[in-house]
């Protein structure tokens, strides 16, 4: 019996389950020209609209990339969160640096998911840690964000999740500065993309703008104990069906 309990014991030691951190990738694609899916007005940023199509699985039951049919994600900073506006003017096609920071936001992602159920059209929605948006040189520019958000209970199930398990989101978008507003030069010129209805100076602060989207992604990750990995299930069951039959051949040999 002793021995038995040896090979018991090292057998499971030998199969102990690992669990993989599993990710949920979703693709934001580049977006029609002239939309202005990313603005910025009253200390608030919003992203509008934005085009999600693929969505990439790892670490999970029935990994694979799959396409999203109708995606749009929406977003915005909570008023009131901003923490800092350094945006400046460098010239008429953009801004030349700055910087939005902001501590609360949400943001949600509707669609469907070919070969997956879902059981509402949200497939996930979450909320910002932070979000920050940072200008660079000319007319480029990124959003990140950080934060906590849930998915649609169908699909966590399909892909191996209890249902509302909680998630730890990265986001990034790539933008173009496409149209800006001033104090001393408001509103847009849609007709013309790239220039405003007027051409302030240099260094001049900005209360508003509008951007394209470039493309970017929202990336998930669970806690590392929620899916086990399905080879270890598979060696952990092997572990047990072998200890069992040794077990019996043990005990018909003693008796």
């Amino acid at each position: 019996m002793k021995k038995i309990l040896t090979t018991v014991a090292a057998g499971l030691m030998a199969a102990s389950i690992s669990f993989a951190t599993a990710t949920l990738t979703f693709r934001i694609a580049a977006q029609p020209t002239q939309t202005g899916p990313l603005s910025y007005a009253s200390s608030t940023l919003t992203g509008t609209s934005l085009i999600v199509d693929q969505l990439t699985v790892g670490g999970a039951i029935h990994n694979g990339t799959y396409t999203v049919l109708g995606g749009v994600l929406n977003l915005h900073s909570d008023p009131g969160t901003q923490d800092i506006n350094t945006l400046k003017t460098g010239n008429a096609l953009g801004l030349v640096g700055g910087l939005l920071d902001f501590t609360g936001g949400a943001y949600s992602l509707t669609g469907s998911i070919t070969g997956v159920p879902t059981s509402s059209g949200t497939l996930t929605s979450g909320s910002f840690d932070s979000i920050t948006y940072v200008a660079g040189a000319g007319n480029l520019s990124t959003v990140t964000a950080f934060g906590s958000d849930t998915k649609d209970d169908a699909m966590e199930n399909y892909f191996g999740f209890p249902a509302s398990t909680l998630w730890n989101f990265s986001f990034t978008l790539s933008n173009n500065q496409v149209l800006y507003s001033t104090a001393a030069c408001a509103g847009f010129n849609t007709a013309t993309r790239g220039v405003g209805t007027c051409k302030p100076p240099a260094n001049t602060s900005v209360n508003a703008f509008v951007a394209d989207a470039n493309g970017g992604q929202l990336q998930d990750s669970t806690d590392a104990s929620a899916v086990p990995e399905p080879a270890s299930i598979l060696l952990f069951s092997g572990v047990l069906l072998g200890v069992a039959s040794f077990a019996k051949r043990r005990l018909h040999k003693q008796v």
